[in-house]
């Protein structure tokens, strides 16, 4: 068969275009929908693929439309109950809308080739599957607290279809790990009040970044430094009142510039090996500069017990994103009566601790999917 054309990218394509009326509807709406093909995907066990546009809102409380795509399996649900809904959030660190899962699930290539095999091996356990694109309309990496929300607006919408059979009693589980992971986080956290309404049943994280604040120092300076940069943009669109672009240094507009759309790939990587974050402001210690200390604040996870189960999982040499602060979010936690179920994976590094945890992570989803009770080790 030809392939057909290459879809455009979102920031071309209408379909993501917000209506008029956006601020006139209700988080979790649906605005509209169209069935899509996405290359890999094994036409056995998939019935449907849909793009999914929906309101949802940012840190200030506005509505956007944000978007997501959504897989109903050929297969039906083995178990004894209805069929469940897994949300999927998928690590695609970057600065532009067209990094988003809803668009590289549909143009193929190496970023989705891993991600498609994952959805392959859900679908044909038969649960409906979500995979929001979770940064929002304007790329806003590791800016959790909209991540959490759009993850849960993106499950009312999903539910709201009827894809599947689904609806808001369905039985949702949500898995993600690092970018995703943090996304993941945030929706369990802010579920009890954000979207008490949906049956969320368990959330399994794994290599997140729960201090934005330690992560950034890790990252600064070191062979992972474009995640700070990264990062350091993302910050400076989602809170304009820091006045990022009045602290940069020439040298800094123009880095800035540069990245501004791109996805967190090897030759950003290379790139920017070894950069300095004070290398790009004028300001003596941007980590310590008073005005951001809010925003880092209000980035960091711990500040809202979840209601659903948690699995937790993380390296203990973790170069990326440190172990300490992962393990004070499950002491906090615990500390909350969240049911927990902490599962190190020793001596692992970032993406070591995602192969060697994946299978714990699999049948802890399949049995909290199943209405299993959920395992607790808070112990400290």
């Amino acid at each position: 068969m030809t392939p057909g054309p290459t879809p455009p990218p979102p920031s071309q394509d209408a379909f993501y275009r917000a209506p008029k009326h956006l601020d006139s509807l209700t988080p979790g709406t649906v605005i509209r929908t169209r069935q899509v093909s996405i290359p890999g995907i094994d036409r056995s066990k998939l019935a449907v693929a849909k793009t999914v546009l929906f309101v949802s809102t940012d840190i200030n409380d506005n509505n956007i439309a944000a978007s997501e795509t959504l897989l109903t399996p050929a297969a039906n649900w083995p178990g004894a109950q209805a069929r469940p809904m897994l949300a999927v959030q998928q690590t695609y660190d970057s600065l532009g809308t067209a990094c988003e899962p809803s668009y590289t699930l549909r143009v193929g290539g190496k970023a989705s080739q891993d991600d498609v095999s994952v959805l392959n091996n859900l679908l044909a356990g038969g649960s409906e599957v979500v995979v929001p694109d979770y940064e929002g309309p304007t790329a806003l990496f590791t800016i959790g607290d909209q991540e959490g929300r759009i993850v849960l607006d993106g499950i009312r919408a999903a539910e709201s279809t009827g894809a599947g059979g689904i609806n808001a009693a369905t039985r949702v589980a949500s898995f993600g790990y690092s970018g995703g992971g943090q996304a993941t986080a945030w929706g369990a956290e802010l579920q009890p009040s954000y979207a008490p309404g949906i049956n969320l049943v368990g959330a399994a994280e794994g290599g997140v970044p729960a201090d934005m604040k330690e992560t950034l120092g890790r990252l600064d300076g070191g062979p992972n430094a474009f995640l700070a940069v990264m990062s350091l943009v993302a910050i400076g669109r989602a809170y304009p009142d820091l006045g990022l672009n009045h602290l940069l240094t020439s040298a800094g507009k123009k880095l800035v510039t540069n990245v501004a759309t791109t996805c967190g790939d090897l030759t950003l990587r290379s790139d920017l090996e070894g950069t300095r974050l004070d290398s790009l402001v004028t300001v003596p210690s941007l980590l310590a500069y008073r005005p951001l200390q809010p925003i880092l604040a209000a980035l960091q996870l711990g500040q809202h017990a979840p209601s659903a189960p948690i699995y937790n999982f993380h390296g203990t040499a973790d170069e990326i994103v440190g172990f300490a602060a992962d393990r004070k979010l499950v002491q906090y936690y615990c500390s909350q009566n969240v049911t927990v179920d902490f599962a190190p994976i020793q001596n692992a590094k970032h993406l070591e601790a995602y192969y060697q945890g994946i299978a714990g992570v699999a049948s802890w989803l399949i049995d909290r999917l199943n209405g299993k009770p959920a395992p607790n080790n808070c112990q400290g």
